[in-house]
């Protein structure tokens, strides 16, 4: 059914209804309707970054399959705030020493907002992109470039791989 068809009252109701249950998604999310088997209630999640103070920062792993620490990567520190019950979706809050990682074949689809520092992403066409504290960006699974990093950053990830 068209937005048009049903006027934009409508087309929200159709687009925001929960899966399996019929009920508006705000219903749905609060716990009120559920297709888990738990009898307990879906709860809100915090994510803060203070989960990161105090804890130990250990150094950035040299080559992965789909990175390459090319300078820097004293110490990173990572906390998973959420895990779906699957395993594919993921939020987390981190904090990265100064670094370049030359990125390939990037493993996941990763939703990030910068919480502080600046970070500039070349893309495989040289194209620079510059991102600073409150920016929020996607890294699509598959991108091929470098992260080059000057400062200290710490910033919220929701991160999705694919189970296929």
């Amino acid at each position: 059914m068209s937005r048009g068809a049903l006027g934009v009252a409508g087309w929200r109701d159709q687009r925001f209804r929960a899966i399996g249950c019929g009920l508006p998604a705000f219903v749905a999310l609060s716990g009120m309707c559920s297709t888990s088997l738990s009898t307990e209630p879906v709860r809100l999640i915090r994510v803060d970054r203070t989960v990161l103070e105090g804890a130990p920062m250990r150094p950035v792993p040299g080559t992965e399959s789909f990175a390459r620490l090319v300078r820097g990567g004293k110490g990173f520190v990572e906390r998973t705030a959420y895990q779906s019950a699957d395993g594919a979706t993921s939020v987390d809050v981190k904090k990265f020493e100064p670094l370049v990682l030359q990125m390939r074949d990037w493993p996941i689809d990763e939703f990030m907002v910068l919480l502080s520092g600046e970070v500039e992403i070349v893309d495989g066409s040289s194209h620079v992109t510059k991102f600073k504290a409150g920016d929020a960006f996607v890294i699509p699974r598959g991108f091929v470039g470098f992260w080059r990093q000057r400062s200290r950053i710490e910033m919220f990830t929701v991160s999705h791989r694919s189970l296929r």
